[in-house]
Order: C-alpha cells, then structure tokens, then sequence
C-alpha cells in the first residue's frame, strides 16, 4: 500500500478528515518540474505542479508554441525553441517550432 504525506487529501480521506481541506492551498503532492524554454531571444525557467512527466511536457510544448504563434503574428517568418523539461531527476528535450510563409 503506497504510503501518503498526512497534509495530503487521499481518496480514502478526502473531505473526510477532521478539518476542511483549506482552498487554493496547494497539498503538495504534484510532483514539481522545471521548464525551460530557451532560444537566440530568450530563455524562460518555471516551476510546476503537475500530475505526471506527460502532462508537464504536454504543458510546456504548447506554452512554447504559444509563444511561437505570437511571434509569428508580429510578422516573424519563424520561431524555433529548445523545451527542457526535468523533474529533477531525468530531463526529456525537445524543439518546438512554428514558421509561416506566403505561397506565391
């Protein structure tokens, strides 16, 4: 049986303990990742919560092509960037890019 941090809301005992989970009080039991997205421009560090190493990449590519898509309708004809996500442990990397060109 996996053992839990007693702070942390389990289904066993969510809601049901003594006293009311407080709101917007993270419980501390996410993992925490480090992402980075770093190219010739920038370079943007954070730390996040996330449920697994899926969902931290899932979210640290499309915050990439995020800021990709922005650069590109300010008139840049490409956006390319280095995605680094780790949990402190492993790190898996990746390159987000994103270019449009008119057809002529």
């Amino acid at each position: 049986m996996r053992s839990w941090p007693s702070s942390c809301a389990t289904p066993a005992n969510f809601s049901l303990g003594p006293e009311p989970i407080a709101k917007r009080v993270r419980c501390g039991c996410m993992p925490t990742y480090l992402i980075s997205v770093v190219n010739e421009e920038f370079a943007v560090e954070n730390e996040e919560e996330h449920p697994d190493a899926d969902s931290a990449v899932e979210q640290a590519i499309k915050g990439a092509l995020a800021v990709g898509s922005e650069a590109i309708i300010a008139g840049k004809a490409f956006f390319g960037a280095e995605v680094v996500v780790s949990d402190g442990n492993r790190g898996q990397r990746f390159i987000a890019a994103v270019g449009a060109t008119p057809i002529q």
